[in-house]
């Protein structure tokens, strides 16, 4: 059972040929458990399908369907102890507003994207998630860590690479999976270039790149 965290469709297909069926689980404290799913056979960011008794709706969805997951519940919490202010903050139509990005396909399956607070708003006004960038530059065994992230109204991929290369042969390994990648892009989302960590990125307690 895999929660917290999207695994990738590759590895989920590899685990379920091993004889090993892997679920993943979508919940919180504040909704519990809300939904669960068998990983293979489905696109990247999906946690299973929609509990009986659980509602949920898309608050200000773009023309893919993705935004902000608002969840209703017979066993939703009331309210932060001795916060009113956080309280308020987290509540939308009497739904809970989870933070998340996402979408729901016509089976009640939910599938996320990435974090509202992760989001890059470029200077045009267009919205990337960088995780889904971040999820293809990871798909290269090279990549072992990256966070996309904007410099001066471009965006940047940091790096830290795990890899028998080294410098210009690196360089150019880089530059080739950059290439690759945003070659599936639109013209204002791919990635202007790259920088290369000597060290890797400070993680939570759940394995998480700290931004």
């Amino acid at each position: 059972v895999i929660g917290g965290v999207a695994v990738q469709p590759a590895l989920a297909v590899e685990i379920h040929q091993m004889g090993i069926t892997l679920l993943s689980c979508y919940g919180s404290s504040e909704t519990g458990h809300m939904a669960v799913g068998e990983c293979a056979g489905h696109s990247f960011g999906y946690t299973g399908r929609l509990n009986q008794g659980m509602e949920i709706t898309i608050n200000e969805p773009d023309e893919k369907g993705i935004g902000e997951l608002i969840v209703k519940s017979p066993g939703l919490f009331s309210y932060y102890i001795h916060n009113e202010q956080l309280t308020e903050a987290a509540f939308m139509n009497g739904g809970y507003r989870t933070g998340d990005l996402g979408y729901i396909d016509a089976e009640r399956g939910i599938y996320l994207i990435g974090r509202i607070k992760n989001l890059i708003i470029l200077q045009n006004g267009e919205k990337i998630s960088p995780e889904l960038l971040e999820k293809e530059l990871k798909s290269y065994s090279v990549i072992r860590e990256c966070v996309v992230c904007e410099k001066e109204g471009r965006l940047v991929a940091e790096i830290f690479a795990e890899s028998d290369l080294e410098g210009e042969d690196l360089a150019e390994e880089l530059d080739r999976i950059l290439s690759s990648v945003n070659k599936k892009q639109s013209v204002t989302r791919q990635l202007c270039g790259w920088v290369l960590r000597k060290e890797s990125f400070k993680t939570t307690n759940t394995g998480k790149v700290r931004r």
